[in-house]
């Protein structure tokens, strides 16, 4: 049966700070709570406000290996929450390597974990993250994995949001890796991964968080919804004019 948030075509999303909100709820509560303890009257008051769905912001279990590299970046201690499991030390194949040299010459975009050197995750245009270790979106292995975890999602929610999902398209990640991820697959990321998690879950909704005007590429490549960075962008900074003709463009747009 499909869920009430993909029956709505402008489904209005409700954002947790996951970890938190838990904790609050536990203080209240008097007891631990998890996900699948907290009251419902905790749902309802959401629901009450008039919202589709939840976005859980943070969900993820926190990687020891992700947590040891924040520890040793003073910038990042009080803010860092790692979104890896704990494949850094398990499954190295699947991550874009770095040499010694590398590791050595630049330490802020290259990590040592396990007696391998690993390049941190970066888009083209900054420097490298210091908390977070590059995935290689070529390797078909690691869009396996992908599907199989984005799976497991899609059996305890309606949808999943992409952040910087722009980065691992074909051209923007051959652009920033180059040589060393070798030729992109004939098939794009997205149109690989999106497909295949719905085959299972067809009412799974994919929203993409993009920059670079390329929301409609990535619409294009299977995602139902995508952030309209260039609207916020004229709320912000541009006269309401710019915005008044920003919401007249095309509705497929």
């Amino acid at each position: 049966m499909p869920s009430k948030l993909s029956q709505n075509s402008q489904p209005y999303l409700y954002e947790i700070n996951t970890w938190p909100w838990l904790e609050a709820i536990s203080r209240t509560e008097g007891k631990a709570i998890d996900l699948g303890t907290v009251p419902d009257r905790y749902w309802d008051e959401i629901a009450d406000l008039g919202f589709d769905g939840v976005w859980l912001m943070g969900v993820w279990q926190r990687s020891p290996a992700g947590i040891g590299i924040a520890l040793t970046n003073d910038d990042l201690r009080v803010s860092f929450d790692a979104a890896l499991p704990d494949w850094t030390s398990s499954k190295p194949e699947l991550f874009v390597a770095g040499t010694a040299d590398e590791l050595r010459t630049d330490p802020k975009s290259f990590v040592a974990i396990d007696g391998h050197v690993l390049a941190n995750g970066r888009d083209p245009y900054f420097p490298a993250w210091p908390d977070v270790v590059q995935l290689n979106a070529f390797d078909p292995a690691l869009r396996n994995a992908v599907i199989k975890t984005l799976s497991e999602i899609a059996e305890q929610c309606d949808g999943v949001r992409c952040d910087m999902a722009m980065l691992v398209m074909n051209d923007v990640f051959a652009r920033t890796w180059g040589d060393r991820v070798g030729s992109a697959p004939e098939s794009d990321y997205w149109t690989t991964v999106i497909p295949a998690v719905g085959e299972a879950y067809p009412g799974f909704l994919f929203l993409a968080e993009a920059y670079w005007d390329l929301e409609w590429a990535l619409q294009q490549q299977g995602f139902n919804y995508c952030y309209d960075k260039r609207l916020y962008d004229r709320i912000l900074q541009g006269p309401a004019e710019q915005v008044r003709l920003h919401l007249l463009a095309d509705d497929q747009y």
